[in-house]
């Protein structure tokens, strides 16, 4: 029952999105697996570029991130600190092109598991070169 409540929250939201698609993104910080500074982004066309893989994204399977390997599974990510014009975030991302954020809740209710459309061109964008 749990699952199927998760599921059509998140649909709803991705109705929302398409209407009110994410210009509000400020400021990407990202940050590789020891904390340390990659890369910021802040505006121009490369937080354009951003915006629009981000809002692009789609929903994988969960199973994919214990997948990707155990050193990726927490501390092991790069990490994304997604600043908005009234609030904030971080996610964690996987080179391979999954992301999810980092919640103290159970994460499946509002935003399990997301798959980049296209990780080499996202890798690039954010100075990953894996």
């Amino acid at each position: 029952m749990r699952p199927a409540i998760g599921k059509l929250i998140r649909a709803l939201f991705r109705i929302y999105r398409r209407f009110r698609p994410v210009t509000d993104i400020t400021k990407v910080t990202i940050r590789d697996p020891r904390f340390q500074l990659v890369k910021e982004i802040d505006g121009g066309d490369d937080l354009a570029a951003f915006r629009r893989m981000w809002d692009d994204r789609i929903e994988a399977d969960p199973g994919l991130w214990k997948s990707a390997g155990q050193e990726f599974y927490g501390h092991g990510a790069y990490k994304l600190d997604i600043r908005r014009a009234k609030s904030g975030s971080r996610w964690l991302y996987h080179p391979s092109g999954l992301t999810k954020v980092l919640a103290i809740w159970r994460a499946i209710w509002v935003a399990p598991l997301y798959r980049l459309r296209s990780p080499e061109e996202f890798n690039k964008l954010i100075g990953i070169f894996p």
